[in-house]
């Protein structure tokens, strides 16, 4: 935290001292003969710099720890924010006609440059510095022994974040892997070893063997880092997948202390109140075409289960005949909680997501390959019952089938969109989309459910993985 609130702090008095530093070099040349008005700085075009640099080095991971493992990671990430910020301000100074862009485009190319110089040399030089001398010692534990782990392995093995690795590969049978981690951190911490990184390959331990093992790791004081193709979307800026190359993304809390925060409810009241403005000519459309084309109401009410098991009225459009039998979907729910459920071989892949239902209107069909059947759940995001981004808010009949570990799918507020319609969708199982939803309550933040969101966009106007 405290190497974050620096590099913050880098970036704000680079910007500052770059922008005076521009103009002062500007209104020096225009002495020797341009005939224009001298330009003041630290005026509100610095705020639009600082602004611009700020939101582009949080979305380019500048501010995690990991950034200062790689340094020519580090730097492209740098140069590639000084390039958009530098684009950002130009476009906003435009627009608002500040005088920066309107009296000398030289004070943009000399601030952002000085900016890269500045920034740079303090971060890869001082701040880099003090990582490394923090880590020197830290030792990377990898838990299981895949062909993917041994790549991964092998990746770690580069990297200058660890001293050391070590390897908890699966000894036989039934090896529980979270008592394993225990007693090797317990071990390690009583011989007055230094701090430890848990990776754990998903893709070698069962889905439960993963989150246990995650917890047990955690309560022991380790930083987590997870390695599955279900995840992806978690590493909202890119930088873990970049420096691991693999879809590897660090678990930021546990369920205990997994809460919303003020940041995402801001970001649902914002964009839900947006989105049902944009939707509404298409919203009156489908109306007209549900009304015209089949008999019954424009909109199907029914209870859905929200965060903590708390029961919510759920509004969207209707796409099946009215009175259809729920006693055949309610059975599909059992069998496929249970394991029990096949996937569909398609053209398009496999799909555990019934497609063949023959209670779905033929524009109901429609509504729902482009989700737009699910338009009226942002009035519940702005209502406060869903988030945009979150779990699937499930039927009081699927929860019933739940166990433990499912039910703490519902940690999260309930979504719109999730990591299940990004990184999977139809295409994978129960236990997958569970562990999807857990581990999104997890690692909840502004930045992803803003990647969430954008990923989702192409998924519906391609209509991939929907019924």
């Amino acid at each position: 935290m405290r190497l974050a609130l620096a590099a913050l702090a880098t970036d704000l008095a680079a910007v500052v001292v770059a922008d005076g530093f521009a103009v002062w070099m500007r209104n020096e040349w225009r002495s020797l003969g341009e005939a224009s008005l001298p330009l003041t700085p630290y005026g509100w075009s610095l705020a639009v710099f600082a602004i611009a640099i700020t939101v582009g080095s949080y979305a380019n991971g500048l501010y995690e720890l990991e950034v200062f493992v790689s340094r020519p990671l580090h730097l492209w990430r740098l140069v590639r924010v000084a390039l958009g910020a530098l684009l950002a301000s130009s476009a906003t100074l435009y627009l608002l006609q500040f005088g920066h862009v309107a009296q000398s485009r030289f004070v943009l190319l000399v601030t952002f440059s000085l900016f890269l110089i500045f920034s740079g040399a303090v971060r890869l030089g001082w701040l880099s510095h003090l990582f490394i001398h923090s880590t020197r010692e830290r030792v990377a534990v990898l838990v299981g022994d895949s062909p993917e782990a041994t790549v991964l392995g092998d990746r770690i093995g580069d990297l200058r974040a660890f001293n050391r690795l070590e390897v908890l590969a699966s000894s036989g049978e039934g090896l529980d892997h979270a008592d394993a981690v225990t007693r090797w951190l317990a071990d390690h911490s009583a011989s007055g070893g230094p701090m430890a990184a848990v990776v754990i390959d998903a893709s070698g331990l069962g889905i439960r063997d993963v989150l246990a093992t995650t917890r047990a790791a955690m309560h022991n004081g380790a930083d987590v880092y997870v390695r599955s193709d279900l995840l992806e979307p978690l590493d909202a800026s890119g930088l873990l997948c970049s420096l691991f190359d693999a879809p590897v993304v660090r678990v930021r809390r546990d369920l205990d202390s997994a809460s919303p925060h003020a940041l995402k409810r801001a970001f649902d009241v914002v964009g839900s109140a947006v989105l049902l403005l944009v939707a509404f000519p298409v919203a009156t459309v489908v109306a007209a075409l549900i009304k015209v084309t089949s008999p019954g109401p424009v909109f199907y009410a029914q209870t859905r289960v929200g965060r903590s098991c708390v029961p919510f009225r759920f509004l969207k459009f209707r796409s099946m005949v009215v009175n259809a039998d729920t006693e055949q979907h309610a059975e599909y729910v059992k069998s496929f909680i249970a394991g029990e459920m096949e996937a569909m071989e398609t053209p398009e892949g496999a799909f555990y997501k019934r497609v063949d239902d023959e209670r779905i209107t033929w524009i109901g069909r429609f509504i729902r390959k482009y989700s737009l059947d699910e338009i009226p759940q942002f009035w519940h995001v702005l209502k406060g019952d869903m988030s945009l981004v979150g779990p699937r808010p499930p039927l009081p009949y699927e929860v019933e089938h739940y166990d433990a570990w499912a039910k703490a799918r519902l940690t999260a507020p309930p979504g719109v969109t999730g990591v299940w319609q990004v990184a999977g969708r139809s295409r994978v199982s129960f236990d997958e989309m569970v562990f999807q939803d857990i581990m999104y309550a997890k690692n909840m933040s502004l930045a992803v459910d803003v990647g969430v969101c954008l990923r989702t966009v192409p998924e519906v106007l391609l209509g991939r993985g929907a019924a």
